[in-house]
């Protein structure tokens, strides 16, 4: 094919692409019609969720913490109306008051303690570590003026905390009351990320904590001022284990829109980094406000990386993503292997013996059938980078200090391969991380959203993790890519190769990432095609099959996503029916069903 009928047949195609996703969007149910669906208290569901608090193996007292702020007073008494509602009610009120405030939030607050004796009035507690002092309970929880708690908030909070004797901190999902009272802006949380939390408070509310431990993680240490909510979070849960913090994946409260202080976020983000040993520099995040961006140091000296190409032919692709790399990439040590595999065409084999005459490019000659696995795994094989980077052909370098990025996450502990953001063409989102169950085995995040939107949870702007990211540019440790075996050459020749490598590293305990600060545009599968004609696609079948087989866990339920959003789509359109339940607790059937 010509390359200009190339060129012209991808934009056609990113056009339409485009025009059937705004469709789509278009046609999405409006989120009050979900909850009149499926999250609303009618008998029915208020009777089982009452049976359920007859269930309960006990009940703890719990503290909610509140300070008496200059919010609106009409906020104050909004959310004491959604307390008292509640239908657990173990619970008692702790309002942090300055020394000789006044004013009639204060006045008012005082009135309803002599009111009712589960109020009690905390003078000279009004911060949050000094709040958390005055508590004796067995479990506590921070609550805010404008954030109003459904009447079976503080049951599923319970419930799901006493289901599990090394739980430390539970939280639910939430959204937000527009001007005129309607439910709107939901936000539905993946399981505990503790990666998420440099960017911002990831958990949010409501979140409810073993006092005990939460108090012994706090320490003494005066928290950030403008930032404290987001200070607990990285104190109080960035120790814990995926164990140790649930997840109810409900929206359990309603909030009005927070103002955050980026400044004093990334001062609290930087003292935790401090605190935990690790060297890097928090700061706002630029190009998305309210977020806070960490720079992690990469090892000095640096490292050596092997970036490790395949391909076949296509030369202006190639040319392009080579030409960009040393073009572009500021990292100082590195070396580029162009795995051939067979090209023909008299160009591009010119061009090869040619763009070798940099000493930072080699050429590996691997003729035979196509096995994107195996040309990887014989490249790293003999790679004499401490990390390896495998990218396609098919992608061109925007961000000059990407290896930077990609090398200072790879190389903490714990972390196993780290996934880059990619953008079509015409500047929407490629890949934002990989989500599993979706479609056949698996799914790219929010593909297709235009660059500048965050999507639910800012998930598109922030570093997080993922069980998967796309093998188009993934940063590992060498040694870790050898030790799951590589990428998996009888199982997964051309296709899912990337996701079971991922998942054998999670496997292994190792994290996942993906960062929204190395960038690259991603001209997808343009030189290997579709895989649309019958032996392509009885391949692929094969090869999702036996992802079913091998992953059956993750593929029925991927942590990272919510279980209120749908597995037909990759945009986080929400489940229609909802794959969980308000009439009995998830995993009630060991299936996580409803």
């Amino acid at each position: 094919m010509h390359p200009w009928v190339e060129q012209l047949s991808r934009r056609l195609a990113l056009w339409n692409r485009r025009r059937l996703h705004q469709r789509h969007q278009r046609r999405r149910p409006p989120y009050a019609a979900w909850c009149a669906r499926h999250d609303m208290l009618d008998d029915a569901t208020r009777a089982a969720l009452l049976a359920r608090l007859a269930a309960l193996p006990s009940r703890p007292a719990v503290d909610l913490l509140l300070r008496a702020d200059s919010q609106p007073l009409a906020l104050h008494q909004a959310l004491w109306a959604s307390v008292q509602a509640q239908m657990f009610g173990e619970w008692r009120l702790l309002i942090g008051l300055e020394a000789g405030s006044t004013g009639e939030v204060t006045s008012w607050w005082c009135e309803q303690a002599r009111l009712d004796a589960r109020v009690r009035p905390c003078v000279g507690a009004s911060a949050h570590a000094a709040l958390l002092r005055h508590s004796d309970s067995d479990w506590c929880a921070f609550i805010a003026a404008g954030e109003r708690w459904r009447a079976h908030t503080l049951l599923l909070l319970i419930e799901a905390g006493l289901a599990n004797a090394q739980t430390q901190l539970v939280y639910g999902d939430e959204d937000r009351l527009d001007a005129d009272g309607q439910r709107s802006e939901p936000w539905f949380k993946g399981d505990f990320d503790a990666e998420a939390l440099w960017a911002m408070d990831s958990i949010g509310s409501p979140a409810l904590w073993r006092r005990a431990g939460l108090l012994a993680r706090l320490g003494k240490t005066p928290l950030c001022s403008g930032a404290e909510g987001h200070e607990v979070m990285l104190r109080g849960a960035r120790p814990l284990t995926a164990q140790q913090a649930t997840h109810v994946p409900h929206v359990l409260c309603h909030r009005r829109p927070a103002t955050v202080d980026a400044a004093a976020a990334a001062r609290a983000v930087q003292a935790a980094l401090d605190r935990e040993g690790i060297a890097g520099r928090a700061e706002a995040d630029a190009a998305a406000p309210g977020l806070v961006r960490v720079h992690f140091a990469a090892p000095s000296p640096p490292p050596h990386v092997t970036l490790i190409i395949p391909t076949r032919n296509g030369l202006n692709l190639l040319r392009r993503c080579i030409g960009s790399i040393l073009e572009r990439t500021t990292w100082p040590g590195y070396d580029i292997v162009i795995v051939d595999n067979g090209s023909d065409d008299p160009a591009c084999l010119r061009w090869l013996d040619g763009v070798t005459r940099d000493a930072r490019v080699s050429v590996l000659r691997a003729p035979g059938p196509f096995n994107y696995s195996a040309l990887n795994n014989s490249a790293v094989r003999g790679s004499r980078g401490e990390f390896v980077a495998l990218i396609n052909n098919d992608m061109e370098l925007l961000t000059p200090g990407w290896l930077e990025e990609m090398i200072g996450l790879a190389a903490r502990p714990g972390i196993g391969a780290v996934g880059a953001r990619l953008w079509y063409e015409d500047q929407t989102l490629q890949h934002g991380g990989v989500l599993l169950g979706i479609g056949e085995v698996a799914a790219h995040v929010l593909k297709g959203l235009p660059r500048g939107q965050g999507g639910p949870g800012s998930r598109a702007l922030r570093l997080q993790a993922y069980l998967a990211v796309t093998g188009a540019c993934i940063v590992v440790r060498k040694s870790s890519y050898l030790a799951v075996g590589g990428l998996d050459e009888e199982a997964f020749a051309v296709s899912c190769n990337d996701v079971d490598f991922c998942l054998r590293l999670a496997a292994r305990g190792l994290v996942n990432l993906w960062t929204p600060h190395a960038e690259w545009y991603h001209f997808e599968s343009v030189s290997r095609g579709r895989d649309h004609d019958p032996v392509k696609k009885q391949r692929y079948l094969g090869e999702a099959a036996m992802m079913k087989q091998r992953w059956s866990r993750w593929l029925a339920a991927d942590p990272f996503y919510n279980p209120n959003l749908s597995i037909t789509s990759d945009d986080f359109a929400l489940a229609d029916p909802p794959r969980v339940s308000l009439r009995r607790p998830r995993g009630a059937d060991n299936t996580g069903n409803p």
